[in-house]
C-alpha cells in the first residue's frame, strides 16, 4: 500500500494549490479533497477539483517506499499542518503518508531545534479517511494539455486586468458579479449596480470566455509562478499551464452571454470633469469612515462632496460641456468600486462623465485618459 514522505514546506505549497481550488463557497466540506498520485519513479502529482475547475501540480516526493493513489480531505490535512508552524522546541523533518485500508496515516516526524531540545523530537500521528477515488475524477485528472495549439499570454498583462476587476467581483455563486467575462474587445464584470469594463489586450484565446471567482483566483495564483502562461481551449475546457509545466488548470469554458455592446454604445462623454485620482480616493476613504453616502454637486470651484456630517471640495482640473450645477447622490462603496486598478499603473487623471437619464437621474461614467477602463452606473 502507498507509503511516501515529503518535505514539510513543499507539502504546504502543494496543499495551498488544493485549498485555493476547494475554497469554492458552493463546495460541501466533505467534497474539499486532495488527490495524491504517487509514482515510485518519475514525477508524481496532486490534484483538486470543484464544479468549475480542476488543478494539478507535478512534484517529486522526498522518499517513495510504495506508490499508489489516495484521496483525503484537504481542509483536515491543512488544519493538521497549520499546528506545526511557529514551533518553539522542534522542527519538522518530514511528513509521511501511509495507506492503511480505509485510513491514511499522516505521520509528522520532528527533531529538536538544537541539542538542548533533542529530547522533544518524535513523531505525531494522525488518521484521515481514505476517500475512494471515483472513476470520473480519475478521468478528469488524466486529461491531456494540448500544448501544440496553445497560445502564450504575458502574466503581467493578465495580472493588471485581473487585479483591476477582481475587487468588484463577488465570491458567492448565483450573482452576476461572480463572473468575469472576456469578450473580443473588452473584459468586464456586471451586476445590478453597474458595469466595469477593461480593454482586452490579451491573445485571441481570451476572446469569448466567462469564469467564476474561484477560477479567477486560481488563475492569479498561477500568475505568481511564471512570466508567461500557455493557454488553449480544448473542447469545453479552458486549459492553462505554467511556464515550467509543473502547474496546470482546466476550467469549464462558459461563452460570454451578456450583450454588453449596447451599454458601451449608449455612453456619451459630452459632459464631464477631470479630477485627481489619488486625492478623490483619499476623500472616499474618509467618507467610508463616516458610514454615510454623499451627495456630489459639481460647481465652478470644484466637486462638493457632502453628507450631514461631512464636507469637502475636490478641485476640478478641467471641465467640458454642460456640467456645472449637476447634483446627485451615490453610495460610497459604489463610487469606490468604480475607480479600478492600482494607482501605480493607472493614470493620475480621473474622468467623470454625467449624462441625463432617459427618465430620471444621471448616467455616471468613470474613466481616465488612457481609455483602458470604463465604469458605468445610474445615480439620482
Amino acid at each position: 500500500m502507498l507509503n511516501f514522505s515529503m518535505n514539510f514546506e513543499e507539502l504546504q505549497g502543494l496543499l495551498s494549490h488544493a485549498t485555493a481550488v476547494t475554497s469554492d463557497s458552493a463546495l460541501k466540506e466533505a467534497d474539499k479533497t486532495i488527490v495524491f498520485m504517487i509514482k515510485e519513479e518519475g514525477e508524481s502529482l496532486i490534484a483538486a477539483k470543484n464544479s468549475d475547475l480542476m488543478a494539478r501540480v507535478t512534484f517529486t516526493p522526498e522518499l517513495v517506499k510504495e506508490g499508489g493513489s489516495i484521496q483525503v480531505n484537504s481542509s483536515e490535512l491543512s488544519k493538521i499542518l497549520s499546528t506545526f508552524t511557529g514551533l518553539s522546541r522542534t522542527k519538522v523533518d518530514s511528513v509521511e503518508f501511509r495507506e492503511n485500508n480505509a485510513k491514511v496515516q499522516v505521520i509528522v516526524h520532528e527533531s529538536g531545534i538544537d541539542e538542548e531540545s533533542d529530547a522533544y523530537g518524535g513523531n505525531t500521528s494522525y488518521s484521515l479517511d481514505n476517500i475512494k477515488i471515483k472513476e470520473r475524477l480519475l478521468n478528469d485528472i488524466s486529461v491531456e494539455f494540448d500544448e501544440a495549439n496553445a497560445e502564450t499570454v504575458s502574466t503581467a498583462e493578465l495580472d493588471i486586468i485581473l487585479g483591476a476587476l477582481m475587487p468588484v467581483m463577488d465570491n458567492k455563486k448565483g450573482v452576476n458579479n461572480n463572473l468575469i467575462h472576456f469578450a473580443e474587445d473588452m473584459v468586464f464584470v456586471m451586476d445590478t449596480r453597474g458595469q466595469v469594463f477593461y480593454k482586452n489586450v490579451l491573445p485571441e484565446v481570451f476572446g469569448n470566455s466567462s469564469f467564476r471567482y474561484t477560477s479567477i483566483a486560481y488563475m492569479r495564483k498561477m500568475i505568481e509562478t511564471s512570466n508567461h502562461l500557455l493557454v488553449v481551449i480544448s473542447g469545453n475546457k479552458f486549459a492553462i499551464r505554467s511556464e515550467d509545466g509543473m502547474v496546470e488548470a482546466f476550467i469549464n469554458n462558459i461563452p460570454v452571454r451578456f450583450n454588453y455592446k449596447p451599454t458601451l454604445e449608449g455612453i456619451t462623454k459630452q459632459n464631464g470633469v477631470i479630477l485627481d485620482r489619488a486625492f478623490l480616493k483619499d476623500i472616499i476613504r474618509r467618507l467610508a469612515f463616516t458610514g454615510a453616502d454623499p451627495t456630489l454637486a459639481i460647481k465652478e470651484d470644484g466637486v462638493h462632496i457632502t453628507t450631514s456630517d461631512f464636507a469637502r471640495v475636490v478641485p476640478i482640473l478641467q471641465a467640458k460641456g454642460d456640467i456645472f450645477g449637476v447634483e446627485f447622490k451615490v453610495k460610497t462603496s459604489l463610487l469606490s468600486s468604480m475607480i479600478i486598478g492600482e494607482d501605480s499603473v493607472m493614470s493620475p487623471n480621473l474622468f467623470m462623465y454625467l449624462e441625463k437619464g432617459r427618465r430620471v437621474g444621471y448616467q455616471l461614467t468613470i474613466s481616465d485618459d488612457s481609455g483602458a477602463f470604463l465604469s458605468n452606473t445610474m445615480v439620482s
